[in-house]
């Protein structure tokens, strides 16, 4: 293909080992990058949608006129394109050391001969800008779709699971494999697909190739090297390879933030500072809920014995409507107090036994 811009936009590569994708140089541990997309703020995709809507119109004006001032107001909008390019997951690593798209209009003004392919149907730049310009635009909606579809994904076949292990997770994307097939073949015979469905990518294009890679004890490892034309099949490539070294993308029990569980451990809370707490991570957090919890559970005991035999008597007619109402927010108090430590265990339980 006719390369644009010559940069990370135009395809990047990455290479995968068994448990981490170097990318640029840096390692990562697989899903790294699909739990950075889950995560990231998605008005970054809508600004980049203005940005290339933005940026479209200047690129005709200036294909037609081909001046110095409608280079530079071109160049301007691209500059801005490239600005919210930057700070994407994957793409930003590269940014920095990337000048692929500054003075790209200046340069196509230099050679009139590729002025007049990029207008001209059936030539290399003119194909090359076409495929160029629809990647630009289709990228939102694709990073878009691959966040949604994953989240929906995680959270209808993977959060229940019984069991954490790569195993497990080849199964449960195996289950979501065939019901979405499953939803295609129907579709097609009813002629009802919908957007949502054709938004779900099964299959990618990735070019494959292999590179000797450092491991941890300082040997090498082969790694995949793959190359990348679209950023979504990255995103794809790394959550499902991440999926059989035992990493998954889950939502924190306590924030509801998205966090890599990693070598398949049943991890449910994150690392992050916790919602409204200044040192303490949901982790901490959590595991002091589950052992409040656990702490509570004689008490919890003693007031459904005690609710439970109210209502039994109420049932029977033994104590009238009011009183069952009376008693119950009397012994609703007791818990209050007992959670608070106000009354002991024993204290709890005496007063239960004699209502």
């Amino acid at each position: 293909m006719y390369a644009i811009t010559n940069d990370y936009f135009d395809s990047f590569s990455a290479i995968f080992g068994p448990r981490e994708c170097l990318l640029n140089g840096k390692r990562y541990p697989l899903g790294h990058f699909a739990v950075e997309v889950l995560e990231m703020d998605r008005r970054l995709l809508r600004d980049l949608e203005k940005a290339v809507a933005d940026f479209k119109p200047e690129l005709e004006v200036f294909l037609a006129a081909r001046t110095p001032s409608s280079a530079a107001v071109a160049q301007q909008k691209l500059d801005t394109v490239w600005a919210v390019l930057a700070q994407l997951p994957a793409y930003k690593n590269f940014a920095p050391y990337s000048h692929g798209s500054e003075g790209l209009f200046h340069s196509m003004r230099e050679h009139p001969d590729r002025m007049d392919d990029s207008v001209t149907e059936g030539t290399n730049f003119h194909r090359a800008m076409t495929y160029w310009l629809d990647r630009l635009e289709r990228l939102p909606d694709s990073v878009s779709d691959f966040i949604r579809n994953t989240f929906l994904m995680l959270e209808d076949y993977f959060e229940d699971l019984p069991a954490r292990s790569p195993a497990a997770y080849a199964e449960a994307y195996e289950r979501y494999r065939r019901m979405m097939k499953t939803a295609f073949q129907y579709a097609e015979e009813e002629d009802e697909m919908d957007e949502d469905l054709e938004s779900i990518e099964l299959d990618f294009p990735v070019r494959l190739g292999f590179r000797a890679m450092e491991a941890k004890d300082g040997g090498a490892v082969f790694g995949e090297k793959l190359t990348f034309d679209e950023l979504a099949s990255f995103l794809y490539t790394d959550l499902y390879k991440g999926m059989a070294a035992g990493n998954v993308p889950r939502r924190c029990h306590n924030c509801r933030h998205f966090f890599l569980t990693v070598g398949g451990h049943d991890t449910v809370y994150c690392n992050r500072i916790a919602p409204d707490e200044t040192k303490r991570t949901c982790r901490q957090v959590g595991a002091h809920r589950k052992e409040k919890q656990k702490n509570q559970a004689p008490i919890l005991k003693e007031y459904s014995r005690a609710y439970n035999r109210l209502k039994g008597r109420k049932n029977r007619g033994s104590i009238s409507t009011d009183k069952w109402n009376r008693q119950v927010a009397v012994i609703q108090d007791w818990w209050d107090a007992a959670l608070k430590g106000e009354l002991s265990d024993a204290e709890f339980k005496q007063k239960l036994d004699g209502i």
